[in-house]
């Protein structure tokens, strides 16, 4: 099972998790895009929750300056690896918090969190238990805050070209440009590799206690 195999990962598969986003073309083009879009829906302030964040890849993009981030995810070795990575990452803010839990019964207030993501492909890990951990994610973001949700519907694109453009400095920003531009036709996304999509809550809901 998915879920127990992640709990159980030890430091070389965490690893092995990080690394998933780098080394071709196409890695390259899957991770900044999500970089991209997380920056576009970055809040200003409040909590950023991470929910199955793995070694934190995608945090550094999330919220802003200042932003409360948190790292929830079931296996101690990813949270282990995370402020080494968040150290290479660059970024002055503080590390996350890391909190070891399941998203499915997150260990975290409900109502409070002005960004919440779920990134990684933590929604296919879950299997049928994907809507309730949607559901559960939905419960945390706060009135106004915002839901960031990643769905692998398909198998990617071709990698070898992908990797041609990669080496082209003024055709690799071209393709972002053009991947963002037809990520947002729904006609188009049964045959993506990845849709990340977001959703505000209205900001009249009422705190869930």
């Amino acid at each position: 099972m998915a879920p127990e195999r992640f709990r159980t990962a030890d430091g070389y598969r965490a690893r092995r998790e990080w690394l998933r986003y780098e080394g071709t073309g196409q890695r390259d083009l899957f991770r900044e895009l999500r970089e991209r879009f997380l920056a576009r829906h970055a809040v200003d302030e409040g909590w950023v929750l991470d929910l199955g964040s793995g070694p934190g890849r995608f945090l550094p993009f999330a919220g802003r300056a200042g932003s409360r981030r948190v790292a929830l995810d079931i296996s101690r070795e990813m949270l282990n690896l995370l402020p080494e990575a968040w150290a290479a990452s660059g970024s002055t803010d503080p590390p996350p918090d890391r909190v070891r839990g399941d998203a499915l019964h997150p260990p975290l207030v409900r109502g409070r969190g002005a960004e919440v993501i779920v990134f990684g492909n933590t929604l296919g890990f879950s299997g049928k238990a994907a809507d309730r951990l949607l559901d559960e994610a939905e419960r945390l973001v706060a009135p106004g805050g915002i839901l960031v949700v990643e769905i692998a519907p398909a198998l990617g694109p071709d990698a070898l070209r992908i990797e041609a453009v990669r080496g082209d400095a003024k055709a690799w920003p071209h393709l972002l440009d053009l991947e963002e531009e037809v990520g947002r036709r729904p006609e188009r996304w049964s045959e993506a590799a990845a849709v990340l999509l977001s959703a505000r809550l209205p900001s009249s809901k009422r705190m869930v206690k």
